[in-house]
């Protein structure tokens, strides 16, 4: 290993153990991990999920978003499929290997949102299902988004005539702090 953490539940709980900052709670599969703020005023959750309960050095993804994901979106790392950090075996579906460069990458691109910056993000429904999100990195009030997404997982063909023809859509803007202020 590159880095001094011996794997990465080793180093979610060094990162976020500070008990006045986070609460990590673990599924009971030990394959999630999810780290809330302390403060119950702060709605972001962070999530880790791992392959398998016994492989301690991959994970399969890391996103982030509101603690209601019926209403919010979740962000969904850029780095499951980053060509920087190709899988190293055909088997592996992700390529979050753990590495010191990694971790920086990691930290600084993508942890620095819900832990430093915060963000604002505009979701759009159809009915109860999000069809599309928008995300602005940190909490100004600018016109530009970092990100816009279509979120098509649960759309059915009825969903994007109701959408084309702008039938029961809505949209809705939330605003999180920072986890680490």
């Amino acid at each position: 290993m590159e880095n001094k953490y011996g794997n990465w539940r080793e180093w979610i709980l060094e990162r976020f153990g500070n008990t006045e900052l986070f609460k990590i709670e673990v599924d009971k599969d030990d394959i999630k991990y999810e780290v809330r703020s302390a403060n119950p005023k702060n709605n972001v959750k962070i999530t880790f999920h791992f392959m398998r309960p016994d492989d301690d050095e991959t994970l399969y993804d890391i996103h982030f978003g509101g603690i209601d994901e019926t209403k919010n979106n979740i962000w969904l790392s850029h780095f499951t499929t980053d060509p920087e950090f190709k899988p190293k075996s055909r088997r592996m579906e992700t390529s979050l290997f753990m590495t010191k460069e990694f971790i920086d990458r990691l930290k600084n691109e993508w942890l620095n949102i819900p832990l430093k910056m915060g963000w604002t993000e505009e979701i759009y429904y159809v009915g109860k299902k999000i069809y599309r999100a928008k995300l602005r990195k940190g909490l100004n009030k600018g016109n530009e988004w970092d990100k816009n997404e279509k979120v098509p997982f649960d759309l059915k063909d009825f969903d994007y005539l109701k959408i084309l023809l702008r039938i029961g859509t809505r949209s809705e803007q939330f605003t999180f702090e920072p986890m680490e202020k």
